[in-house]
């Protein structure tokens, strides 16, 4: 949703950790941002239905310094790196994820195809259930 403030605003709050937050607000559009990192946490949960229960503020969308990302769980204890690829996407109105379970990088490295071919297909059965199709 749209916010004055995204560190104040509930569904911010509960959806994403303080470091999150802070990223998508340096950025010049945050809710694309936020959106790609909602996707991200779905597509996990999705993955690997152990982390199902878990809040989506526990778990985290992390930009190492090279600029890859990778997916963390936070603890009351700590935190824990885990072994997922991730990659996501985003426009101006769409955002996608692609998790994996386990580092599988020959998969990583497809991703994109993988995001081209889902994205096709929402958007061929989108365009059906208008009765646009050809």
């Amino acid at each position: 949703p749209k916010a004055e403030d995204y560190r104040g605003h509930e569904f911010y709050k509960a959806s994403f950790t303080p470091d999150e937050i802070s990223y998508c607000c340096r950025q010049a559009d945050p809710r694309a941002h936020f959106a790609a990192r909602w996707c991200a946490k779905e597509a996990l949960k999705k993955s690997d239905s152990a982390l199902m229960a878990e809040p989506m503020s526990s778990l985290e969308v992390v930009r190492t310094d090279s600029g890859r990302l990778s997916l963390r769980l936070l603890t009351p204890t700590g935190s824990r790196d885990l072994p997922h690829s991730v990659s996501v996407s985003h426009t101006d109105a769409l955002a996608a994820a692609v998790v994996v379970a386990g580092p599988a990088a020959w998969v990583m490295r497809w991703s994109w195809l993988l995001l081209i071919l889902g994205l096709a297909a929402a958007v061929t059965a989108g365009l059906a259930l208008l009765g646009r199709s050809g």
